[in-house]
């Protein structure tokens, strides 16, 4: 069995290391989280708000994934076109982290990794701070009439959540993103610029990547 080994203070990708069976007994000098490796993987990420004990679950992106599990954009395109089934497990498993982030007492908006192989959801991580593909869930909130991200974040804290219907979650997102770095200076695309496709795949050349 393979790893995935993690530092406490990496993100993106950075500081995270693929452990083979044969490394297995390597000696580290931090703490580290180390994990089960599960190959070709569909992985995801979800934004949550919850305020008291209400909370909504928005649309989950895919993440864009290169070698070495760098981060490298997220894509909502893609998405929507994954099975309706195992969107639903999607969802349900998203309610149940939410769930028990309300009985925890916290308050705000957070982000959930997932991983999906085989049409089974694998839980991955909570990350209460700004997320990668943020920027375009605001984009469509402000664009579907919604209040914004911020907004959301602030009435999580001091108001509440009637503004955002229960099932915010099936909002159409058609944006994509693509992160430029030092790992992924030599992909083409289209413009360099972030666009909307209206429902085709933005990211041709990066297939590969979503999978990990």
């Amino acid at each position: 069995e393979n790893f995935v080994v993690q530092s406490p203070y990496g993100a993106g990708g950075e500081e995270t290391v693929f452990l083979s069976n044969y490394e297995k007994n390597q000696s580290y000098l931090q703490q580290v989280l180390i994990t089960p490796y599960i190959d070709n993987n569909i992985p995801l990420n979800v934004h949550i708000a919850v305020a008291g004990n209400d909370y909504r679950v928005f649309p989950p992106s895919v993440q864009i994934i290169q070698e070495n599990f760098k981060f490298a954009g997220s894509d909502y395109i893609k998405y929507n076109k994954l099975n309706v089934v195992i969107k639903q497990k999607v969802i349900n498993t998203c309610n149940e982290i939410a769930r028990k982030v309300c009985c925890l007492g916290c308050n705000g908006i957070f982000g959930v990794d997932l991983i999906v192989k085989d049409n089974t959801v694998f839980f991955l991580e909570c990350n209460y701070r700004y997320q990668g593909s943020t920027f375009l869930l605001n984009k469509a909130l402000i664009e579907n009439g919604y209040p914004s991200y911020f907004k959301i974040q602030y009435d999580s804290f001091y108001n509440n959540l009637n503004k955002i219907p229960i099932d915010i979650y099936t909002m159409p997102i058609e944006y994509s993103s693509f992160r430029r770095t030092i790992n992924n200076k030599n992909v083409k695309l289209p413009t360099p610029y972030d666009i909307r496709i209206d429902g085709k795949d933005l990211f041709n050349e990066l297939r590969n990547g979503y999978v990990q």
